[in-house]
């Protein structure tokens, strides 16, 4: 059963009554009466009738939200309530979506003689509630230098990603992807998603990453010389012995060509030539760091160059060609002729000089293999002489005629 109340029928009972014994003067009489009784009741305004409406019937939960009020008499005051309690606003109340799905709006509309009216305004509009980004790696403990590992995009919902790993971007990637992070250091790992309706939403994972660069890797050998037979010992140099797990060397060329030592004795090399180094390091977080050292170990052998002065003695501005007879013989040549003569042509087996000072010269010749050098030199079995004029006349009688 319905009940209605009538805010009017007291003073129209009283109306009715005194009108039922009056005559007309009377009833005049009695409905100025009944106008004073209902006056302080027609001195309140009835409530108008509002309208709650928004530019858009759909909204992402980031966009800001404008609400529009329609039909408020002026002078009215307005109060919004969006779900959590009441905020004091124009005709126009702007917020960041802090509610989702379909949004009634209750305004609260205080008119200028005090009347207060409630408006519930029903499916105003739509705000779509935000993603929950979720995500998992493969692995968040790397190793500096070209280390990967794979993200995997968990949130529900989700149609595209971008990342933002350590400042790096990787943009439109499947929900599952492979990246490398090229600085050392804790990182925050951002997540960016997007649902089928275009609304986005990040996700921070703070410190989350971790590149570690545990240890600076080199290595040094003690003995520098170049010529057969040739041993030597290495040294593993890091600076972080407590995460070391494991040593790896390769020797190249060497009669032993591994070991797991940080210190190695008496490595040997029975062959010319030019030999890398590596070093190997596994760290205990499962890093590996390698230092290789390209021709680091360059070996040769020991040769007899011989060279041949053709003669002990020359003339100046005479071209001598000095001769290397030992075939075949390897490096790179270098022809020396003291005081400072400079050749005009050399190989491995010759060279062309032409004196311009008198005296005796030194002749040296070396080779150097791989940096193993050989030598022959003349000390001074060289002379270099002036030219010397003679002759002799036919006429010893010297008058003043000319001839």
């Amino acid at each position: 059963m319905r009940h209605y109340s009538c805010i009017f029928c007291p003073s129209l009972r009283i109306f009715a009554e005194l009108s039922a014994t009056a005559d007309v003067n009377e009833m005049l009489r009695n409905l100025t009466i009944v106008l004073i009784l209902l006056l302080p009741l027609l001195s309140k305004a009835q409530c108008p009738s509002v309208s709650v409406t928004t530019a858009s019937n759909f909204y992402c939960h980031s966009d800001s939200v404008e609400f529009t009020i329609s039909g408020v008499p002026a002078g009215s005051t307005i109060e919004w309530n969006l779900g959590y309690g009441y905020d004091t606003s124009g005709t126009t109340y702007k917020t960041l979506s802090q509610i989702f799905g379909d949004i009634n709006v209750v305004t609260r509309i205080t008119l200028s003689d005090g009347t207060v009216c409630t408006s519930n305004n029903l499916n105003v509009t739509h705000i779509e509630p935000p993603l929950i980004p979720a995500m998992s790696a493969s692995r968040l403990d790397l190793c500096y230098g070209t280390d990967t590992f794979v993200l995997i995009d968990n949130t529900l919902g989700s149609v595209t990603r971008n990342w933002v790993v350590a400042a790096k971007t990787f943009n439109n990637t499947s929900d599952t992807t492979i990246v490398d992070v090229a600085v050392y250091g804790t990182h925050d790992i951002t997540l960016i998603v997007d649902d089928s309706f275009g609304c986005r939403t990040l996700g921070y994972f703070y410190d989350t990453l971790t590149v570690r660069r545990d240890i600076n890797l080199d290595f040094s050998y003690s003995d520098h010389t170049h010529c057969l037979p040739y041993s030597t010992n290495f040294d593993a140099v890091f600076d972080n012995t407590a995460n070391v797990q494991s040593i790896n060397w390769y020797f190249e060329g060497a009669d032993d060509t591994t070991s797991n030592l940080a210190t190695v004795n008496g490595v040997s090399y029975s062959n010319p030539g030019l030999f890398d180094v590596r070093l190997e390091v596994t760290t205990t977080n499962g890093c590996i760091y390698t230092v290789e050292g390209l021709d680091s170990i360059q070996l040769g052998e020991l040769q007899s160059p011989n060279i041949s002065v053709p003669k002990a003695e020359v003339c100046l501005s005479e071209e001598l060609i000095v001769t290397q007879t030992t075939n075949p013989i390897i490096g790179e040549p270098n022809w020396n002729v003291r005081p400072g003569i400079p050749a005009r042509q050399t190989s491995r087996y010759q060279a062309r000089y032409t004196y311009r000072d008198t005296g005796y010269h030194d002749i040296i010749y070396t080779i150097n293999y791989n940096g193993c050098i050989s030598s022959d030199t003349a000390i001074g079995e060289l002379r270099a002489k002036g030219l010397k004029s003679n002759f002799t006349s036919l006429n010893n009688i010297h008058c003043d005629t000319v001839h």
